[in-house]
């Protein structure tokens, strides 16, 4: 499964989550969000908004709770979005209920895609793309600036947050 979706949101919107996400400052860990769907939903924050979206594809009436965080300028190397504690302790792959990948802000000379084992996607701002999360992925090396935010779904708490 894979939903790629220009002008996600309106610019109002936009602006309040890049500059919400573009405060985590590349953190080293993703931060938590205790919660089911439609009680994350209610609080009205940046990241409901982009779990609206993501709930128009993907059933996310069993979510938990949901990780999240931004990059700022940073690449990733090829992954998987996996509980890694179930993956390095148990040699268990375990994914979240879905992958989502938000743009709000890309100003790039070169590169930068979202490389997946056959095709690619263009980051440009105001883009959201939504995957199943057992997909290998990587970014390409690139010139410029890009905000991108990601969250992961989940229906279970990872132990890591518990």
């Amino acid at each position: 499964m894979l939903h790629v979706l220009d002008d996600a949101l309106t610019e109002a919107e936009r602006v309040a989550v890049r500059d919400y996400f573009a405060g985590f400052k590349d953190s080293t860990k993703p931060n938590w969000a205790d919660g089911s769907f439609d009680k994350i939903i209610a609080y009205g924050s940046p990241l409901s908004k982009l779990l609206l979206i993501a709930g128009r594809y993907v059933d996310l009436t069993s979510m938990v709770g949901c990780e999240y965080w931004s990059h700022l300028n940073k690449k990733s190397g090829w992954h998987k979005d996996t509980d890694e504690t179930k993956l390095y302790r148990d040699g268990v792959e375990s994914f979240p209920l879905c992958s989502c990948v938000y743009y709000p802000e890309v100003d790039l000379y070169r590169g930068g895609d979202l490389v997946f084992e056959t095709f690619r996607i263009t980051p440009i701002t105001n883009r959201f793309v939504v995957f199943t999360p057992s997909m290998l992925h990587t970014v390409d090396d690139f010139l410029g600036s890009r905000l991108s935010v990601a969250v992961n779904s989940w229906g279970y708490k990872l132990e890591s947050y518990k």
